[in-house]
C-alpha cells in the first residue's frame, strides 16, 4: 500500500513511518494506521485500514492423519480399512 496526497507538500505517514516502508502482514487482521497532515499542520486525519489475510497452504503443509501405529497416512481411510 502506497498512500498519495494530491498535495506534494502533505505529510503522510504509514504506521508512523515513511509511505513505502514495509509492513508486515499478519494470518488473519493487520491494521494499517494512515496519518496525513496538512501542509501548513492545521489540519490532520488518522485512517485505519484493515487488510485480511489467509494462510497459504503448499503441498508441503498439507494436512494429514495417522494410521493405526501412528504413521503419517496423505488421505484417510473409510470404515473399511481401504
Amino acid at each position: 500500500m502506497l498512500p498519495v496526497a494530491d498535495d506534494d507538500s502533505c505529510e503522510i505517514k504509514v504506521n508512523g513511518g515513511k509511505p513505502g516502508t514495509v509492513t508486515a502482514l499478519n494470518v488473519g487482521a493487520t491494521f494499517v494506521r494512515l496519518e496525513v497532515k496538512s501542509a501548513d499542520g492545521s489540519n490532520s486525519q488518522v485512517n485505519l485500514c484493515l487488510l485480511l489475510a489467509r494462510p497459504l497452504v503448499t503441498p508441503i503443509q498439507r494436512p494429514f492423519f495417522q494410521d493405526n501405529l501412528g504413521k503419517p497416512v496423505l488421505e484417510r481411510q473409510n470404515h473399511y480399512g481401504f
